[in-house]
């Protein structure tokens, strides 16, 4: 018996999940390797704080909001938009941490330590 072709990425797209905000739906993805390599160009303080005991909290707490606006903007699919990340600066903590837990569930499908062990 033969077999039909199947789905191509093409076909589906990058898989993505709708976020709430108020009465409306954003459509919110995950990271690439490109977009995560990009970060870490952008603000390679980021580098750093992966590696054991090395996080300086003054520095985290300067860079973290710039941090999430440029996430965000990535996963809303605007990378680099400054008007996109300017939006993202004046939502609310919580509509924030809606698309960022979104955004690293799409990355991230096992979670951030899982992650790691394979590529290591």
């Amino acid at each position: 018996m033969t077999q039909g072709p199947g789905l191509s990425l093409t076909d589906i797209g990058a898989p993505h999940e709708q976020v709430s905000i108020g009465d409306k739906k954003l459509d919110v993805y995950g990271l690439s390797v490109e977009n995560l390599i990009e970060l870490l160009q952008r603000f390679p303080e980021v580098g750093k704080w992966l590696a054991p005991g090395a996080v300086n909290m003054n520095e985290m707490l300067i860079a973290t909001p710039k941090i999430v606006q440029a996430m965000i903007a990535i996963a809303t699919g605007k990378p680099g938009d400054i008007e996109t990340e300017a939006v993202a600066a004046r939502l609310s903590i919580e509509i924030q941490l809606d698309i960022l837990e979104t955004a690293i569930r799409l990355t991230f499908k096992d979670g951030f330590g899982p992650f790691v062990q394979r590529i290591a």
